[in-house]
């Protein structure tokens, strides 16, 4: 799975198509000045989205902008194994900690699903406001590569996608099951809502290529969950590439 991270405290990511001279301003210049509180002189990484960085000098600061001078530019591969978690759709709230949670664990995307016992629905998701936590986070957390936020599915159709080939699992608190030890190749993941999944829902996921695992004895919010599972998942995933 590999390090998909650059290095310096100081992160942005633009979503442009050039990181040669870049000019801050509306919510960039504001965090730049505002929140670090940066001035002429010093560094900055400033990456696309798609594993490209660039190292960057502020040359000028003004009421509106900030003007960067780029020095060296770098280039992080992909992942050579992706992650997708499904995420039943949660209240506005737990969903955003959620996105932003997976967003910094790693994953390669991730899926809003629509289940049973959701308390809320694919219509009520802002995923504005999604995305711009995603590139947020992944600016905090130090990845390269932004996760893709997918168009929402039933939980049928997220389930029945996967091929051989790639690892699945499902996670309910009555598993006594544990997750393999090593996981070599992608994986897929769903947790579910609060209350769990509705019981058609998991004899769809029983006649499916996924498994069920589980997450320990104690009762998540479908927020910890969801990330929980990520993060196990990952700490099973053995360091490959860079992502």
């Amino acid at each position: 799975m590999g390090i998909d991270t650059f290095a310096r405290k100081r992160r942005l990511i633009l979503r442009q198509d050039s990181l040669q001279n870049i000019i801050l301003t509306g919510d960039e210049h504001r965090y730049v000045t505002r929140a670090l509180r940066m001035r002429p002189g010093d560094w900055i990484s400033v990456g696309d989205g798609r594993g490209t960085v660039a190292d960057c000098k502020i040359v000028s600061i003004s009421k509106s902008s900030v003007a960067l001078l780029t020095h060296e530019v770098r280039e992080f591969p992909a992942s050579t194994i992706q992650v997708v978690v499904g995420v039943s759709i949660l209240k506005t709230n737990a969903m955003e900690v959620a996105v932003k949670m997976l967003t910094e664990i790693g994953v390669h995307t991730i899926v809003p699903i629509e289940a049973t016992r959701s308390l809320s629905t694919a219509s009520k998701i802002n995923r504005k406001r999604l995305n711009d936590l995603i590139k947020s986070a992944a600016a905090q957390s130090g990845r390269a590569w932004l996760p893709i936020l997918a168009s929402s599915e039933s939980l049928r159709d997220f389930v029945g996608r996967f091929a051989a080939g790639t690892s699945c699992f499902a996670f309910t608190q009555d598993s006594g099951r544990r997750l393999p030890s090593d996981i070599n190749n992608d994986a897929a993941l769903i947790s579910g809502p609060e209350g769990g999944f509705a019981p058609e829902e998991l004899e769809i996921i029983e006649n499916s290529s996924f498994g069920f695992y589980s997450l320990g004895p104690h009762t998540l919010r479908a927020e910890t969950a969801s990330c929980a599972a990520a993060a196990a998942v990952f700490s099973r995933i053995a360091v490959k590439g860079s992502e």
